[in-house]
């Protein structure tokens, strides 16, 4: 009879747990985690905003060797979405549905059977450093065990968040400092130029006789050069052909007319510095700092020669600055 009230008043318990507590617990939890970051705002900002980045630091799918992932919509920003399928943890999706740029993103999340919940990722300037916070909302709890997970997620979540914000920390702060490019106006120049087109490997002799050709009409005919020569690029198609336009900005006179107007405005620019190697780079980040705050360019790229070769033999001091002209 003993053991059948244990037994009576265990099962109550049981109940009660199970039944009765979830009546009083929230239909949503909240779980913070912060870490602080030696990068930069845009190094951070692009391993959250493209899901394909979370491989580099995450080690939460190293729990499922046999995990089957796949990615749909753009490669980052709002609508990026990332799929998994595991007999482990679960299948899942991640959805963004909002990006602002080196300054938050905010996904969805849907767990399936296991509810929905939400993440927002905030970065915030420290000095040298990026205060990185992870706000995740597990929402519209099921009753009753969903609530019941619900009360113990404060603690599994919170040491999930650390070790995850840990991972983002250690591969943000090996990375090289991204391209920094910056908004300008840009004063329209009167120009002599040529328009030519070259293949890739043809391209950088066919530029050398164009710029000395500028320079040498320039000085023929007296005219004062007012600024960096330039190239305008109006595609760029390593396969076939490369269509340019080299410019001399120049003062026209009645012995030198212009025959080309560079035109002023807005524009992304980034200066480089160093060897002509690094151009693919620097255009890249460029392109991508465009697409990340949603800007439209207006017209070709051109870069613009402050120094080169024709300066000085030793690369490190050659100058080149790349501009993108947008609305």
């Amino acid at each position: 009879m003993k053991l059948l009230k244990i037994a009576f008043w265990f099962v109550v318990i049981i109940l009660v747990f199970i039944f009765v507590i979830p009546l009083f617990l929230p239909d949503n939890v909240q779980i913070e985690a912060k870490t602080n970051i030696k990068a930069s705002p845009e190094t951070v900002f692009r391993q959250l905003n493209s899901l394909k980045n979370w491989s580099n630091w995450s080690t939460w799918n190293q729990a499922d060797s046999a995990m089957t992932v796949s990615y749909s919509g753009p490669d980052f920003g709002e609508g990026a979405v990332f799929n998994w399928k595991s007999k482990v943890l679960g299948n899942g999706q991640i959805k963004i549905v909002n990006s602002l740029a080196y300054s938050s993103v905010r996904n969805e999340l849907d767990l399936g059977e296991r509810g929905r919940a939400e993440d927002e990722w905030v970065f915030k300037k420290l000095g040298d450093s990026i205060q990185v916070t992870w706000n995740f909302r597990a929402i519209n709890l099921r009753y009753p065990l969903g609530k019941l997970n619900g009360l113990f997620l404060s603690v599994t979540m919170k040491s999930f968040q650390l070790e995850e914000l840990a991972g983002l920390r250690d591969y943000c702060q090996k990375q090289p400092l991204p391209v920094s490019v910056n908004f300008i106006e840009v004063k329209p120049a009167k120009c002599i130029s040529i328009a030519d087109s070259a293949t890739y490997t043809e391209l950088s002799a066919k530029m050398e006789a164009g710029f000395t050709a500028l320079f040498k009409k320039a000085e023929a005919q007296k005219g004062s050069i007012t600024g960096a020569p330039f190239a305008l690029y109006y595609n760029w198609d390593t396969a076939e052909q490369i269509h340019y336009r080299l410019g001399l900005p120049i003062m026209e006179t009645k012995q030198l007319a212009c025959d080309f107007t560079q035109e002023g405005g807005k524009a992304l620019m980034a200066v480089m510095k160093g060897s002509y190697d690094q151009f693919e780079r620097y255009h890249n980040e460029i392109q991508l700092f465009a697409m990340e705050n949603n800007l439209q360019f207006t017209g070709a790229p051109w870069e613009e020669y402050i120094s080169g070769p024709g300066n000085t033999e030793d690369a490190a001091n050659w100058e080149t600055r790349i501009y993108y002209p947008v609305k």
